[in-house]
């Protein structure tokens, strides 16, 4: 398949296909064209016997990129196959881990003439250096000319006739195609964005084994129990999409990671003013509290937690409220992050 060459008419220029790509589309039309198989191919692979036939080849959309250019999205690749899906230039079956790309009336114009003019010229040089001419083998090299001829002239009238008929059918149905490829475009589009911000979100990064990545709904459950595993602390229920919380706390794991959000929560846990036990009115940190950014990086640097030796008296033990004799009480429902601060380190 890496040998030889293709054929491309110019006739191409003037295609309904080739006037509706861009250039990122006509590159990924060319490389899929250079891909193709030429003749029957087969292989085994996983003890497994596969079969390709001329115009057809299996392909995933990185090995596509790598042909076509590192320049060239898996995003633009994806609609550039759905584009010419719609325009019947070829047809796809999809697998787990690749694709059937079958370029439709691959023969018709990739037919392949190369044997035939090597068939003669074999013959015509073994006719030279051989005594023995046969009136049969030469009469019947003459009807192979002859046929080949025929099938020349045949084909030529062939491609014409049928450019003629596609030309038409595209041209009767151009405004309908027209709206449907950019309805179908758009949903494309809409949908591959959807997948690139969900993509953002997931971590970590596929290993080379193809191990699926970890989602963001669980790295979220896994906060989610951290945090409802702390005495003295209102539960959480759920964190919805769309919501405050939930924008706040994917902000947080997106920018520092799963492990340094869950450093965060059990800081919590160590933090007997953010648990309440030194507010008088009853106030202690919650959720949506702790995952805005300038308590989270606070709670992250330590500043919260409760002094050397209480956590050495509790080092061995569940943190119980301290008593009114150790610590100071005082109303912090009306004061400022700065007096917080103030207050705990004083």
């Amino acid at each position: 398949m890496e040998k030889g060459w293709i054929k491309l008419h110019r006739k191409i220029l003037k295609s309904a296909l080739w006037k509706d790509c861009n250039m990122a589309q006509k590159v990924v039309l060319i490389t899929l064209l250079i891909m193709a198989n030429h003749e029957n191919n087969e292989w085994i692979f996983n003890g497994e016997k596969y079969k390709c036939k001329p115009g057809q080849f299996v392909t995933s959309l990185k090995s596509i990129q790598e042909k076509a250019g590192q320049d060239i999205s898996i995003m633009q690749i994806r609609t550039s196959l759905l584009k010419f899906e719609n325009y019947g230039f070829l047809t796809r079956v999809a697998t787990k881990r690749s694709s059937l790309i079958t370029i439709e009336n691959w023969m018709l114009y990739q037919s392949d003439i190369e044997n035939i003019t090597n068939n003669q010229q074999s013959n015509q040089h073994s006719d030279e250096h051989s005594n023995q001419h046969s009136e049969q083998q030469s009469n019947q090299q003459s009807k192979d000319i002859a046929k080949y001829v025929a099938n020349t002239e045949f084909k030529e009238n062939k491609k014409d006739e049928i450019t003629q008929q596609i030309t038409q059918q595209v041209t009767q149905s151009l405004t309908h195609e027209l709206t449907q490829s950019l309805t179908t475009n758009k949903k494309i589009r809409n949908k591959e964005l959807n997948n690139s911000i969900k993509d953002t979100m997931l971590c970590p990064s596929l290993n080379e084994d193809g191990h699926e990545k970890v989602n963001m709904k669980s790295q979220i459950d896994q906060v989610m129990a951290a945090w409802n595993n702390i005495d003295g602390i209102q539960k959480i229920i759920k964190v919805s999409k769309g919501t405050q919380r939930y924008n706040l706390l994917t902000a947080r794991i997106n920018e520092y990671g799963l492990d340094k959000v869950l450093e965060c929560v059990h800081g919590v846990e160590h933090s007997s003013f953010l648990k309440g036990y030194t507010s008088q009115n009853g106030w202690k940190a919650d959720f949506d509290w702790i995952v805005k950014p300038a308590n989270f990086i606070k709670i992250l640097e330590g500043k919260y937690v409760d002094k050397q030796s209480l956590n050495d008296k509790k080092s061995n033990q569940n943190i119980t409220p301290v008593s009114d004799k150790s610590l100071k009480k005082r109303d912090v429902s009306n004061m400022t992050q700065e007096e917080i601060d103030e207050f705990i380190f004083d």
